[in-house]
């Protein structure tokens, strides 16, 4: 019997306990929630938010402009690089072209002196 009482009382002390417990806990989670959902009622943190995706926007487009304009530049020298060499070529061509020709003449003129 004193060990039924014992028991009986015991629980009864835990049960009473649990209940501030409770109301403890589901005091401290509402309060985590409220304080988790607050930011989502501020200006301030859709202000950080559009500003931190703004500076990721233009770092993203400063880059690509910059490897953009490398790349243009690379293509405008190699255009560059080839007009150059191709007009050295047609100026080697033409040159020697012109000599051949030059030859020609200068022995035409020389069988044409020695005939008279």
């Amino acid at each position: 019997m004193l060990e039924e009482k014992f028991v009986r009382n015991s629980m009864i002390l835990l049960y009473v306990l649990s209940w501030p417990m409770l109301f403890l806990g589901v005091w401290w989670m509402g309060k985590e929630y409220a304080d988790s959902l607050r930011k989502y009622f501020q200006y301030k943190y859709y202000h950080q938010s559009v500003k931190t995706g703004s500076k990721k926007a233009y770092q993203a487009t400063k880059t690509k402009a910059i490897e953009v304009h490398t790349k243009a530049k690379t293509k405008a020298r190699d255009v560059q690089t080839k007009t150059r060499n191709k007009a050295k070529n047609i100026q080697t061509k033409a040159r020697a072209k012109s000599n051949q020709i030059k030859e020609k003449v200068k022995r035409k003129i020389k069988n044409h002196q020695n005939n008279y």
